[in-house]
């Protein structure tokens, strides 16, 4: 009898578990994302994984569950499973390769993939593998699958609304600019294949993009600066660079949210490209007096300070050039149509319209652009705006650096100023003879751990001027005072 309530009681209990069970499980794409998501949030990555797996693979999914596919991507990362996100992503791909949204997730997803792996077999790890193997990248090859991806949503995007098409174009420029800013701006010049996947690459990822030194901007083969124009549409643009530029134009004119983002990264481009400061690495490019002529440059001048608005002097590959900007391609007038514009971008363009002023050594008009921003948008962080309009307006100045000098012969040395009228200096006595002994002291004790600077006996003048060696400062023997003259604005 008591054997007969047992199995009684089993088959309840499974006839119990039977009918209670697929009342449990999700019914609807929305209840499997939920309970993936707090899966997933608890740390259950693998169950979280198979539920967005159903969800998007089974017959639960509506069109507003693509960001599944990120979520789905992350929990293989945190299981040490990333080599396994490729054969998920094509998947998804081919169940549902008529749905843009879902195109545009996985070329995203490609996008801010982890571009590092290992061959193994002639297969590519993604992500960390134990056991050996070539350590290679496939920084281009995931960059040419989105894109490839991306043109694949344009084609299915025909029927969505603009907003949902700008937002598309939007997310496809940045694929497009990737690793292409800076000293990498050189690729955009070529236009990428996306009929064909390249290769994986051996190596870190930065050394597929960066061209050795910074050689200056691209030029055409008559020595002009390479412009990137608009093409009408995106099929008929001759390289990267115009295809960029098609899809920033697109995307602001079916949706102005986008307007001064994609204004902003033009004219950001533009200044990277033929800015002044691209000659800082010249010496005499932060001096006060620099050569008013040279070989390349017939105008005569190098002076940064001469440029009106419409041109620029700049280092281009094949020299430093001093030129006009056609009207779509100078930055100055971007930022300011941007600034006037009062929307997000416009404090980021007025501190680069400012910057711009101060790198051309125009400081009267750098001081009105740092009072207009103040003004509009407040001091900044930190007070960092009215610091900048600090430096240019206030009293300001400094000893320049100078050679040593004999004793009993009159010292010289320049000093650098802005706007002030007389300075005062005084010259002290300094006790060299125990400063030597101290350092002598220090050495004989072997310190454990040494501390440099109480060694850099050369750097004695800054140590005695930042007031860490003020021991060594003895009696004041001269003072004196020098009229200045700043020259008007």
């Amino acid at each position: 009898m008591k054997q007969a309530h047992t199995l009684l009681i089993l088959s309840l209990l499974l006839t119990l578990g039977l009918s209670t069970s697929p009342a449990t499980e999700p019914s609807t794409g929305q209840a499997l994302l939920d309970k993936g998501l707090k899966l997933q949030n608890d740390g259950n990555y693998k169950e979280a994984y198979e539920l967005y797996r159903q969800l998007l693979l089974g017959d639960h999914y509506e069109d507003h569950h693509y960001v599944a596919i990120s979520y789905a991507v992350t929990c293989l990362q945190n299981l040490n499973r990333d080599h396994e996100s490729d054969e998920f992503r094509e998947e998804v791909v081919e169940k549902l390769s008529d749905d843009w949204s879902v195109l545009q997730a996985v070329a995203n997803s490609y996008q801010y993939a982890n571009h590092t792996g290992y061959m193994v077999s002639g297969t590519f790890h993604r992500g960390h593998h134990r056991g050996g193997g070539k350590y290679m990248n496939s920084v281009e090859r995931d960059r040419v699958r989105a894109l490839q991806l991306f043109e694949q949503a344009i084609r299915e995007a025909r029927k969505a609304s603009p907003k949902q098409r700008a937002s598309l174009y939007f997310s496809i420029a940045g694929a497009m600019f990737s690793n292409r800013s800076h000293q990498g701006a050189w690729a955009l010049q070529a236009l990428t294949d996306t009929s064909q996947l390249p290769d994986y690459e051996e190596g870190y990822p930065h050394r597929h993009y960066h061209q050795p030194g910074n050689r200056g901007a691209p030029v055409q083969p008559d020595g002009t600066p390479v412009y990137f124009d608009t093409p009408s549409t995106y099929e008929k643009a001759r390289n990267d660079g115009e295809r960029w530029r098609w899809l920033l134009w697109e995307s602001m004119e079916l949706d102005s949210y986008f307007e001064d983002d994609a204004l902003y990264q033009w004219a950001a481009f533009l200044h990277s490209q033929f800015g002044v400061q691209n000659m800082a690495q010249y010496s005499w490019f932060w001096r006060t007096t620099v050569p008013e002529k040279s070989d390349d440059d017939t105008s005569g001048s190098y002076a940064v300070h001469t440029l009106e608005d419409t041109e620029t002097i700049t280092r281009l590959a094949n020299g430093v050039h001093r030129f006009s900007l056609p009207a779509d391609q100078n930055y100055i007038k971007l930022f300011r149509q941007i600034v006037d514009m009062r929307q997000g971008y416009s404090q980021n363009a007025i501190d680069q319209l400012a910057q711009v002023y101060e790198n051309r050594r125009q400081y009267v008009r750098a001081a009105q652009i740092w009072r207009e921003a103040i003004k509009s948008f407040g001091p900044g962080h930190s007070n960092s705006r009215e610091k900048r309009l600090s430096q240019i307006v206030d009293n300001w100045g400094r000893i320049l650096g100078a050679h040593t000098q004999a004793t009993g012969e009159s010292a010289e040395f320049d000093f650098r100023f802005r706007n002030a009228t007389k300075v005062t200096f005084t010259a002290h006595r300094v006790d060299v003879q125990t400063l030597l002994d101290d350092v002598k002291a220090y050495l004989e004790s072997n310190p454990r751990q040494l501390e440099w600077d109480r060694m850099q006996i050369q750097q004695l003048g800054h140590s005695l001027v930042n007031g860490k060696s003020k021991k060594y400062v003895k009696q004041k023997v001269a003072e004196w005072d020098v009229t200045l003259n700043p020259p008007k604005a």
